[in-house]
């Protein structure tokens, strides 16, 4: 079964970080091939995450958790 955007979206930062099984790892792979929104929103946010990686600081703690919880908010869709 193919997965839905949504859940795509929700695997995305497990996959990138090494931690899904290779089942879950295909079906993702499997969606990006055929998703060109998905595989315009995935190659976005690594680029915001290799943009990020370039900064010279780390942002202070309570910007750090504002934006994680933005981000968690954005992909539980509220």
């Amino acid at each position: 079964m193919l997965l839905s955007c949504r859940n795509l979206t929700e695997m995305l930062t497990n996959e990138r970080e090494g931690k899904l099984s290779s089942w879950q790892r295909f079906k993702v792979r499997l969606h990006l091939k055929i998703c060109g929104p998905c595989k315009r929103y995935t190659a976005q946010m690594d680029a915001t995450v290799a943009a990020l990686k370039t900064l010279r600081e780390e942002p202070p703690d309570d910007v750090h958790e504002s934006l994680v919880e933005s981000f968690r908010k954005h992909t539980r869709g509220g």
